[in-house]
């Protein structure tokens, strides 16, 4: 799921997206950040459904926006947080 909260990191921050589109990543981040949740997320298994499927559904207006750049930006930032080893899992 960080792979994906990176995709939209990068959206937000990039001109060439619509302004529109680049607020409407905002919400999605700022909920996936929050400790305040619908579902806590230390409850086990269902606690980060909330944040899931947040963030399913903000990749889903994202998905034209995010390309080629965007994911490989997302992927060196998943490097540098967990190593090159991570990039296996995706």
């Amino acid at each position: 799921m960080i792979y994906d909260v990176l995709q939209l990191f990068y959206v937000a921050k990039n001109p060439n997206v619509p302004m529109k589109i680049r607020a409407a990543m905002v919400a999605p981040l700022g909920y996936f950040i929050s400790p305040v949740d619908l579902i806590p997320d230390l409850v086990h298994v269902v606690g980060y459904s909330d944040d899931a499927a947040v963030i399913a559904i903000a990749i889903g207006i994202a998905h034209l926006y995010i390309n080629d750049e965007i994911r490989q930006n997302a992927k060196d930032k998943m490097v540098a947080f967990f190593g090159k080893d991570i990039l296996r899992d995706l």
